[in-house]
């Protein structure tokens, strides 16, 4: 059934992670959403499958950097299927921080970064994964007391490699 495809366009998260060897992993995600003010609780679908599922519930620790349509085509290398212990980040050619409270890395080039720590995980086909918001990051050209939407286009996805902004629709 592809009736999923009738709920786009959705905002892309791109999830950072680490194992428990320190290795980074990072992939995207597009089944994402808020669901709590406070605690702000954020969460996305994610089959058991994908190196992110493993490194979370291994973990319990992410983070969700929020990209500008600028870094479509670093979103598409980091959504390939690479083998565990490689750094999608850097096949990307993306930067990356240390994070100020959880162990995964901020990606530089992402206006917005969230920290999270696992809350809960409700099992199913695709896993939905829930995190509490414990530390944001913001460059003040997007957010600055309210979001700015002529410096911030979030890249929007439509289904398979099909993108675009939110002014674009």
């Amino acid at each position: 059934m592809h009736a999923y495809k009738l709920l786009a366009p959705r905002p892309v998260w791109l999830v950072t992670t680490v194992d428990a060897k320190g290795r980074i992993n990072a992939a995207p995600f597009s089944f994402v959403m808020p669901v709590e003010f406070d605690p702000p609780l954020v969460s996305f679908a994610c089959g058991r499958e994908h190196h992110t599922y493993k490194n979370i519930a291994e973990t319990k620790e992410f983070v969700i950097n929020i990209p500008s349509a600028s870094l479509k085509k670093q979103i598409l290398v980091c959504g390939k299927a690479w083998p565990v212990g490689v750094n999608e980040l850097e096949k990307a050619g993306l930067k990356w921080a240390k994070a100020k409270k959880v162990k995964p890395p901020l990606v530089k080039e992402c206006p917005i970064n969230l920290e999270c720590i696992l809350k809960e995980i409700r099992e199913g086909e695709h896993c939905l994964v829930i995190g509490e918001v414990v530390e944001a990051h913001f460059k003040k050209e997007v957010f600055n007391g309210k979001v700015n939407l002529k410096n911030f286009k979030p890249l929007m996805h439509l289904g398979g490699i099909d993108f675009a902004t939110a002014d674009e629709i």
